[in-house]
């Protein structure tokens, strides 16, 4: 594929601000007060050439396929996962079928013992049990010893009541993400102490704050849950937390 774009526009964090220094592109760095160095605003974007992305970049860019027999040449793709034609076309070509086929198949030769067997026919109804305790119940890293067997089965999202509670908090906020300075519009409502432990607060319109997806629970290494987990969240950690944005609005 060739990509249709010369220039894109990236998202800086810590591991690609040096790449794109020593590729002479000037960052913007703020003074932070409490830690007193010379930082990069979470969040700060800049235009940088195609041609200048490091190799594992998962910015978008749209590829164009070069078999001029493609129904759908032009794709958004990331950068890393570039290739001179799109993944459809490279499915059906004769090098993709030469590379699984006869002595080039990794399995030539060779006899399944695992395909269509369960856990039983492999390792014996003992070991299978075993295993299965291993990894369910209160043996699941996932396990919240906190909850009834009631609220284990219980799916939020069906919940009228959530939709309501939810449905204010953003009202409330005039449907707008409560960090200083963003106007992102993937709007999601933030319980400040966190379901589970606080059951009185759940539907508490003062237990919640409005918060986009990005701020929210992306793994960009500054949202909420990517700082503080997705566990026993309380309101002091959200405190703590939005004090950085408002640092950098100073």
């Amino acid at each position: 594929m060739s990509i249709k774009e010369t220039e894109v526009e990236v998202v800086l964090h810590g591991k690609n601000i040096k790449h794109f220094e020593n590729k002479d592109y000037i960052i913007q760095r703020y003074f932070h007060k409490r830690s007193k160095k010379w930082r990069v605003k979470r969040g700060t974007k800049i235009w940088v050439k195609v041609s200048d992305l490091p190799s594992n970049s998962n910015t978008p860019v749209t590829a164009i396929c070069e078999n001029p027999n493609c129904p759908n040449p032009e794709r958004i793709v990331r950068f890393d996962a570039y290739r001179d034609i799109c993944h459809d076309c490279y499915n059906h070509s004769e090098e993709n079928s030469l590379r699984h086929t006869g002595e080039n198949n990794p399995m030539f030769g060779k006899e399944s013992n695992k395909k269509g067997k369960t856990y039983e026919e492999l390792y014996g109804i003992e070991k299978a049990n075993q295993l299965k305790e291993k990894i369910s119940g209160e043996n699941s890293p996932n396990w919240n010893p906190n909850l009834t067997d009631e609220e284990r089965e219980f799916d939020r999202s069906l919940d009228p009541e959530y939709k309501e509670w939810s449905y204010k908090i953003k009202e409330r906020d005039n449907f707008k993400c409560v960090i200083p300075g963003c106007n992102n519009h993937d709007l999601e409502s933030h319980h400040l102490d966190n379901w589970n432990d606080f059951p009185d607060s759940r539907y508490d319109i003062d237990n919640g704050v409005t918060l986009c997806e990005e701020h929210h629970t992306s793994a960009n290494g500054y949202s909420f849950h990517t700082l503080y987990g997705i566990k026993g969240n309380v309101k002091e950690q959200f405190i703590e937390w939005i004090e950085m944005f408002k640092e950098e609005n100073d």
